[in-house]
């Protein structure tokens, strides 16, 4: 796997404790758009049976939002590879990129989880490269 592609995924675990909260985040963006400079009052009155649409564009822009989709993939595809991964597993991954302190090295999670260092690095590589396939990163 590609150093930069390895780069990216740890990335995106480091965020994946803060995806439920973008998600959230980019759906209000989506549902209370803003307008600068728009008055209502201006022009006259208004049409008397003109239709509201807002809510259909609303739920159009939640449905074809490419980013809000693109957040909710990585939340999936990380999620997946979590399902399927082995306790151990999930303890490098989570003791590496989910807690807040800073990343610890390999030597520094094999000593915390009782695992020789290879193991740990074995073990990353195969979930880095389960969450790139299912990223589409790696074929």
């Amino acid at each position: 796997m590609k150093n930069g592609v390895v780069k990216h995924i740890e990335e995106i675990l480091q965020d994946y404790p803060r995806l439920p909260a973008y998600i959230q985040e980019r759906r209000e963006e989506l549902l209370t758009p803003y307008y600068p400079g728009r008055d209502e009052n201006v022009g006259g009155g208004k049409i008397e049976f003109k239709y509201d649409e807002s809510t259909a564009n609303r739920a159009i822009d939640l449905v074809t939002d490419r980013e809000l989709k693109g957040l909710e993939k990585t939340r999936q595809a990380i999620a997946y590879c979590l399902e399927r991964a082995d306790d151990e597993t999930i303890a490098v991954i989570h003791e590496l990129y989910f807690k807040a302190q800073p990343k610890p090295s390999l030597q520094a999670v094999s000593m915390r989880l009782n695992i020789s260092r290879p193991v740990v690095g074995r073990k990353r590589q195969l979930f880095f490269e389960a969450l790139g396939k299912e990223l589409g990163f790696v074929y």
